[in-house]
């Protein structure tokens, strides 16, 4: 809430600004845009495990599919 983001709240002891930074960055590197039930609807992101460890390269040519609910990986 509003008391972890002013200065001295319960956040700021243990969660300063660079780590807020790092976090977001390990998030928005790593997350995968999930599609969600209902074609209208806009992909959510989100950290699927073991995605980025099967897609690490930067040759790397595994994806994911959608079809009937599930999530395929292809590779």
């Amino acid at each position: 809430g509003a008391a972890g983001r002013a200065a001295g709240g319960p956040l700021a002891s243990w969660c300063g600004e660079a780590a807020v930074r790092w976090a977001y960055a390990v998030f928005w590197s790593r997350a995968l845009a999930l599609p969600q039930p209902g074609a209208a609807a806009d992909p959510l992101p989100a950290l699927v495990p073991l995605a980025d460890v099967i897609n690490h390269a930067a040759a790397a040519r595994s994806r994911y599919e959608a079809a009937a609910g599930r999530m395929r990986l292809v590779s």
